[in-house]
């Protein structure tokens, strides 16, 4: 039997890795978050919980950086596609300053971690068809551009070890 995903190892190389978790929040992985609330079951999400965890550990071990993302909107105006893919959204869930917005309970982002606010409305929701068959490689060098270019623009360390709140 194959199972659709396989384990993987690789070395972590502090200084060439981070790791980047994105959306633990609330609103998606909580009994009590607006997806929940929306009728969704939860259950197949929250089960990145206890991975995650072991791999933010390890990572912290290894000394490798943690950037935690948080996806959210003020509201339908600013949410771009998202509202339309799920329309369950427009009345509330992933809205800044909630709740449901910030990580979900079972994640410490430590202090010497990098919490970016990342617009829902710079989502992969948002790539064209054509955006997203580009190289993931490429991809993310340009996320990390941004994630970089936010860093300098905070005046934080080169690697992004203190926590920081990007705003727009």
């Amino acid at each position: 039997m194959t199972l659709p995903y396989e384990p993987a190892r690789w070395d972590l190389v502090p200084g060439h890795t981070a790791l980047v978790v994105i959306d633990d929040q609330r609103d998606f992985l909580h009994p009590d978050g607006w997806y929940a609330k929306s009728g969704i079951d939860v259950t197949h999400l929250r089960r990145v919980i206890e991975p995650t965890q072991q791999l933010v550990a390890a990572c912290r071990d290894a000394q490798v950086p943690v950037i935690w993302t948080r996806h959210g909107t003020r509201g339908v105006d600013d949410g771009g596609p998202f509202m339309q893919l799920r329309p369950f959204l427009r009345d509330g869930g992933l809205r800044k300053g909630t709740w449901g917005y910030e990580n979900h309970d079972d994640f410490e982002v430590a202090p010497d971690d990098c919490d970016l606010l990342v617009a829902a409305n710079k989502s992969w929701a948002t790539l064209t068809p054509a955006q997203r068959a580009v190289d993931p490689q490429s991809l993310l060098k340009d996320s990390f551009a941004v994630a970089r270019a936010r860093q300098v623009h905070l005046g934080l360390p080169a690697r992004g070890r203190r926590r920081a709140r990007a705003r727009r």
